[in-house]
């Protein structure tokens, strides 16, 4: 298998349009450092990945997403994406919630799982087809999302609560 891996902390693109990482990692708190980042494997003839994307920011801000050719195949991976029962955690709460994804309008999944340490974990899951390329997205935040300002400023360029 051949890989490479691109990193950008300026710009990145997603649903055909360039995104401008607002980067400040010198700032005192540090919550303006993101930077973007793509794992690209050779083509396989199972899954047909193009690559994971993924923003990185700090203060536990962190999205990431698969393109897949074939939308049969990306939505059958979403299915397959929720937390099952896992002894990690003492409890997995899943709510439908509605999502814009690049301005379209698609359901999405928003998850908290607490540890058995009571450490909790939040995060929103989608999947979205846009210009012809399904793409499978993952949200992860140390706080809950609530509104739209909860979710990191860079982030919130994509993705917005309905």
């Amino acid at each position: 298998t051949i890989s490479y891996q691109l990193r950008s902390t300026n710009s990145f693109y997603f649903c055909s349009n360039l995104y401008k990482i607002q980067n400040d990692c010198n700032s005192s708190i540090g919550e303006m450092c993101c930077y973007y980042q793509k794992d690209v494997y050779s083509k396989s003839d199972l899954y047909k990945f193009w690559g994971m994307e993924q923003i990185n920011c700090n203060r536990g801000n962190y999205f990431y997403w698969n393109r897949i050719n074939d939308e049969a195949l990306a939505k059958l991976n979403f299915e397959n994406s929720f937390p099952k029962e896992d002894k990690q955690f003492k409890s997995v709460d899943t709510s439908e919630i509605k999502l814009l994804v690049c301005g379209k309008e698609t359901k999405a999944f928003k998850v908290t799982k607490t540890t058995n340490n009571n450490s909790t974990l939040h995060e929103i899951l989608f999947y979205v087809t846009i210009n012809n390329q399904s793409v499978i997205g993952h949200l992860s935040t140390e706080n809950d999302v609530k509104t739209n300002n909860d979710i990191h400023p860079v982030i919130r360029q994509i993705i917005q609560l309905k």
